[in-house]
Order: C-alpha cells, then sequence, then structure tokens
C-alpha cells in the first residue's frame, strides 16, 4: 500500500520540556495510568478544489496530482485487545512554520498500554462543492468503535418519495396529468386510424420513459404524427380534439426537469397507464397514467425506488496500524520530509506505551479509505446498429471530430453501508439483508464548449485505447468475488431517433442507458488480494468499456440484475493508487 500522509507522531513531553535536548530526556509526567504527551501529524500539502461541474472532478479525487488537505481528523488510540484508551480530535497546524505543514496538539494524555492507532480523516472539500461533485456519505462514530458504520448519502429520501405534497415530485405529477388529459380524448382509442396511436401513446399499460425531456418528446411526436393523418367526419373531429388537448406542447414543460430537479437520472423517471384502480391507492381518476416510483400493486420497481441512489463517497482516510516508540524527545527531526527516516529514530518497534515513553509513531501511512473506479469508453466499429436497418453513424461537433454521443453519467452498483474499517457490511443469517445501493455520478456536458466533455469514440488501435479520455469516480469497496453492474448514460445529441432495447424509441435530447457488468479480475483470489473484488479502498481500478452496439440501449433504467448487456469489459485492471514514493505531494494521485 503506498504512502498517502506523513503520518501521526506521539511526542512525549511536558510542558517544560521545550528546550530540553533530546539526549537529555526529562521523565515525562505520569498520572492516572496516562502519561502527558505532544501529538504531531505531518502533511505535506498543495492548495486545490473541485471543479464547478457535476462530475467527480480529477482534483475532486486527486488524480491530478493535487492534495486538498484534512480535516475533522480522528485518531484512536487502543490497547492490545482493541480497546478504545483515547480519542485524540485537537491537532492544529503548527505555527510560525509555512515550510511543513506539521500539526499538533500538546500536552495530551496518552493511556499506557496504547499499542496502535486507527486513525479517520476527511478530505477538506472544495470551495462551494456540492455533494454531487465533492462526493458524501453519512458517519457514525460509535463510542464502541467496531460499531461505528460509513452509510452511502442518498439522494432521494423514502420520505420525500412519500410525500403527496412534495413539489419536486408535483412536476411528475403536473406531467402525469397531462397525458391523462391527452389519452382520455374520446374516440380515440376505438377508432381505426387512431387507436394504432393510442395505443402506442398508452404502451399497453407497460412502463414508458417518464423524464421531463421523454415525456415532451413523446407528446410532440404523437402531435406530429396526428396533423399528418388525412382525415373526415367524426375521425376528424376525434383529430381535432386530441391535438386542442395536447396544445402548444412547450407550454406545459416550464417546470424544473424531472428526475434531474431531484438529482436524480432521467432514467430514474417513468410513467404508467393503469387502468383499474389499486388496492393500496387512495386518489381516484382511473384510468389514468400514474408517476412510478413503486408498481401499482405497492411494491417495490427495481430501480425506481428513488432511495437506492446514492452519491459517490467522499474523499477520507483511514489507518489501522503499530506504533514505533522512544524515549526521546523527536520534535527536532519531523523537518524531514522522509518518514521512513523519521521512523528510524525510533528504537522500538510494534512497542507498547509505557510510563517512561516520551515520543510515539504511527507506523503507516493514512491511506485513502475508498476507491477508485477510471473509466474509459470506447467503441470499435465506424457506425453502431441498433435495431432498425439503418446504422447510427458518429456525428460532428464544435471542432469537426466527429464522435458518437456524449457521456452524461456513470452508475455502479455494488455499494453497502461500510464497516469501521471501511470494508463492506455482510449478510448475516437470520436477518435481512444489507441494502444494496447505487451510485449516480453526473457527468457534465456542454453543447457549446465541447472540450471537456467525454464522448463514446471509435478507438481501434492501442494507442487511440490508451489515450481516451478518463471519467473518475470514487466508490466504497465492493464484495469479495462479486460483480459490480455498471450504467453509462448517453446523451442523444443528434438529430434523429434511434430504435434500442425491445424497439423503445430514444428520441434526439434524451438520455439513453446501456448496462454492462464488471467481475473481479481473479474471484478466486484470496481476500487479502486486491484482485479478488473490483474495489478495494486506497486502490484505482482502471476499467476499459467496449459499446458493441445499441441494440440494448434503454430509455428507462432496467433491474440491473435481470438487463440486457450492450457493453463488453475488455479491461479491468486494480492498480496502486500511486505510483510509489512516499512523502512527495505529488504521489498522491491515482
Amino acid at each position: 500500500m503506498c504512502s498517502m500522509l506523513a503520518m501521526l507522531s506521539l511526542l512525549g513531553c511536558t510542558s517544560s520540556d521545550a528546550t530540553i535536548d533530546r539526549d537529555d530526556p526529562q521523565p515525562p509526567v505520569v498520572n492516572n495510568g496516562r502519561v502527558a504527551v505532544d501529538l504531531a501529524l505531518s502533511v505535506s500539502t498543495t492548495s486545490g478544489n473541485s471543479s464547478a461541474t457535476t462530475r467527480m472532478a480529477a482534483t475532486t479525487v486527486q488524480a491530478d496530482g493535487s492534495y486538498r488537505g484534512i480535516q475533522n481528523l480522528k485518531a484512536y488510540a487502543l490497547d492490545g485487545d482493541g480497546n478504545v484508551l483515547d480519542v485524540i480530535t485537537n491537532l492544529q497546524r503548527e505555527p510560525n512554520d509555512e515550510s511543513t505543514y506539521h500539526y499538533f496538539t500538546e500536552n495530551v494524555d496518552l493511556s499506557i498500554g496504547t499499542q496502535r492507532f486507527i486513525c479517520y480523516a476527511q478530505a477538506i472539500p472544495g470551495t462551494g462543492a456540492t455533494n454531487a461533485e465533492n462526493g458524501a456519505f453519512v458517519t457514525a462514530f460509535n463510542d464502541n468503535l467496531p460499531e461505528s458504520s460509513f452509510t452511502p448519502k442518498q439522494m432521494v429520501t423514502q420520505s420525500k418519495m412519500d410525500n403527496p405534497k412534495d413539489a419536486d415530485y408535483q412536476v411528475a405529477r403536473n406531467m402525469a396529468t397531462y397525458l391523462t388529459s391527452i389519452a382520455k380524448v374520446p374516440g380515440w382509442s376505438t377508432i381505426s386510424h387512431l387507436s394504432t396511436y393510442y395505443n402506442s401513446f398508452i404502451n399497453g399499460g407497460n412502463l414508458i420513459a417518464g423524464s421531463t425531456a421523454n415525456v415532451k418528446a413523446l407528446v410532440k411526436e404523437l402531435k406530429e404524427d396526428i396533423e399528418a393523418l388525412s382525415l373526415s367526419g367524426e375521425e376528424q373531429n376525434v383529430k381535432d380534439a386530441i391535438l386542442k388537448q395536447i396544445g402548444d406542447v412547450d407550454t406545459h414543460f416550464t417546470d424544473a426537469a424531472y428526475p434531474a430537479n431531484i438529482g436524480l437520472p432521467d432514467g430514474a423517471a417513468a410513467m404508467m397507464w393503469v387502468a383499474d384502480k389499486p388496492t393500496s391507492a387512495t386518489d381516484d381518476g382511473y384510468p389514468k397514467f400514474v408517476p412510478q416510483v413503486k408498481a401499482p400493486d405497492g411494491s417495490t420497481m427495481p430501480l425506481s425506488d428513488h432511495d437506492r441512489f446514492v452519491y459517490p463517497p467522499e474523499l477520507y482516510y483511514y489507518i489501522d496500524s503499530p506504533i514505533k516508540t522512544s524515549e526521546y524527545h523527536r520534535k527536532s527531526d519531523y523537518t524531514d520530509p522522509d518518514w521512513s527516516d523519521v521512523l528510524a529514530t525510533y528504537s522500538y518497534n510494534n512497542a507498547t506505551v509505557s510510563s517512561t515513553t516520551r515520543s510515539v509513531a504511527v507506523t503507516k501511512a493514512l491511506d485513502y479509505a475508498v476507491g477508485c473506479m477510471a473509466v474509459s469508453i470506447y467503441t470499435e466499429g465506424a457506425t453502431l446498429e441498433d435495431n432498425s436497418t439503418s446504422p447510427v453513424t458518429p456525428v460532428a461537433i464544435n471542432d469537426n471530430t466527429k464522435h458518437f454521443f456524449p457521456l452524461t453519467g456513470i452508475q455502479v452498483d455494488g455499494q453497502y453501508v461500510q464497516t469501521y474499517e471501511f470494508l463492506p457490511m455482510e449478510d448475516k443469517t437470520g436477518e435481512a439483508k444489507q441494502r444494496e445501493y447505487i451510485i449516480y455520478d453526473k457527468v457534465p456536458f456542454d453543447k457549446d464548449n465541447t472540450t471537456n466533455n467525454i464522448y463514446l469514440t471509435q478507438a481501434t488501435t492501442t494507442s487511440e485505447i490508451n489515450n481516451l479520455a478518463i471519467n473518475y469516480t470514487l466508490a466504497f469497496q465492493s464484495r469479495d468475488g462479486k460483480p459490480v453492474d455498471i450504467v453509462l448514460e448517453f446523451l442523444n445529441d443528434s438529430e434523429a431517433p434511434f430504435y434500442g432495447y425491445q424497439n423503445g424509441v430514444v428520441y434526439p435530447g434524451t438520455k439513453f442507458y446501456l448496462i454492462g457488468q464488471i467481475w473481479p479480475p481473479n474471484v478466486e483470489a484470496p481476500k487479502e488480494n486486491k484482485d479478488c473484488r473490483v474495489f478495494t479502498k486506497d486502490y484505482k481500478s482502471v476499467v476499459r468499456l467496449n459499446i458493441k452496439s445499441l441494440k440494448n440501449a434503454y430509455n428507462v433504467i432496467p433491474d440491473l440484475k435481470t438487463a440486457q448487456y450492450a457493453i463488453k469489459v475488455s479491461n479491468v485492471a486494480v492498480k496502486q493508487w500511486s505510483n510509489g514514493g512516499s512523502q512527495n505531494h505529488d504521489i498522491y494521485n491515482w
């Protein structure tokens, strides 16, 4: 494991020791089984703020050689049986020294018998960074440290989903009311020249894409199709009634775009024409369109259960380390930037704090508590087949380079509540299964400035593949030997629709989703080996995704466990977070 920070050191001295030479020790003060010490932290750092986007920027994940600093440091001192003896939290930067980044708390009482430290720290968020930009999770520290946990932070809570007056969900209800008013125009469900359009509009009572973009595109297409019909008599009267009910489409979509207004991917939104009132329903007006967060019978729908979506975890640090001790004052040694040189001045390895201890160093450096996924995407073909007879061709963007669609988001499942050691909680016999969460990492798209956009691009040579743009997403460690499903979200920024899974229409200006599955490099590897899992804390998982076709493109995110895969995972490599070294901040990158 590579070193992330020059780590904690405990310097045994009292307030009267400051001028005493380390070769002329003064016995430390012992009181009720505790020894007065100075606690020091040395950090090599540079400034850095996260990008003002919603994708996890390279700076945010420290993939560009930056270092953001730490805050909320907690250092737990433990005895040989794992009992917490002390918790140290009040470290401050050493004053009047801009050349180093040492932090101290002086004359802190450290219990005799301390043998190791468990330490946590939070990377300082970028200025003004949102949860989507910086990442987030919920910390729950417990006095009994092994009962501490770290929970993915939900984008939408259950209480919000269940609130019938929630303003954000009202946007979906307004759209459903509008669609229902069109569907209930008398006559067109039975008139021969119109019934085909009616059945297509309600999709036979099956799910339809429920985002603002998709609903608007659906109504616009219906209006164009109906306007193009040449009818007479009663059929013409019904046609006129339909068009009157549709009206000016744009005026019906002035609310904030749903479900982006609650931070979710468009594919998490669905509508359904429900003919019969469900037994669990408390409202009336059936048959009607209903926004689908739960199935009509009240059961949870796969992936439409919005509270499964979570932010990527934020950058965090963790270490469980033995200590080295000395009976001499070591403060003057901390001007040395190489932590291994500092450790060499201590006398005792794997030591225990005693009444004569003056200096204690935490041996291991603080490591990242989360993993990172570095994704690149490409296709080998010059065109992509969908479920029509005309293959999809690349389009030109502002720099006249031809690309396929822009990437607008990444989702990965396999995220669970983490233990105090930042390991995924496992299911226990006789207890409810741990809930699996899904990260949604939104990738920015700027149609006017394409420089930073990530596009699906044709790549056929090793050089082209090695030079693909990379998207970084932080993730909690995944379970041993288990695959992780990945969903790529793209925008159809072309001027033509195409036809995906079960001939579903992907309209221009709407999002679509391609599903794949990532397996660990070696599922049979022992758990001590990083290759037995997809994501490992303090490691980077480099994933290359080869898009084979658009035939299994979805416009509503399906149940990932039964989805049709459209992505070939061409390469997975779990690599060290950095390329080596120890105390230079430039190595603190993915």
